[in-house]
């Protein structure tokens, strides 16, 4: 039996807390991993306290989050600085700087999307139940 099973198998809606999320999505563009991109960009909400991390493709991040209803903010973020090569440093400083816009959330099913106002960002699946 594993500690972490996969929430893709299930129909319920996967909970935005203590869910992997994996990204899949950046305004509009798919997320594919490349054979020389180390780490996937991922995503976890803690459910005991209030904090953020995972990976944002080549440095790890940490910051914390409140969230009321469907308004989601993520703040205080900080990632180690490990420089990597292009299309990663890119991608990973898009992925940060739309973390710290995001003021909404959805989810539908397996996939969160997080939004600036009325705006989709953000697509990430479920990968990971913690």
């Amino acid at each position: 039996n594993c500690n972490t099973p996969s929430v893709a198998q299930g129909t319920a809606a996967a909970p935005l807390k203590d869910t992997e999320w994996k990204l899949v999505e950046l305004d509009g563009k798919a997320i594919v991993k490349l054979p020389t991109q180390q780490r996937e960009v991922r995503l976890t909400l803690a459910s005991s306290g209030t904090r953020a991390f995972g990976s944002s493709g080549c440095n790890q991040f940490t910051g914390g989050y409140e969230y009321e209803g469907e308004n989601l903010r993520l703040k205080q973020l900080a990632a180690t600085m490990m420089a990597c090569i292009s299309p990663f440093m890119e991608l990973e400083t898009q992925f940060l700087k739309m973390l710290g816009t995001t003021s909404s959330y959805r989810i539908e099913g397996q996939r969160l999307m997080l939004l600036s106002g009325e705006q989709v960002r953000a697509r990430f699946d479920a990968v990971n139940r913690r």
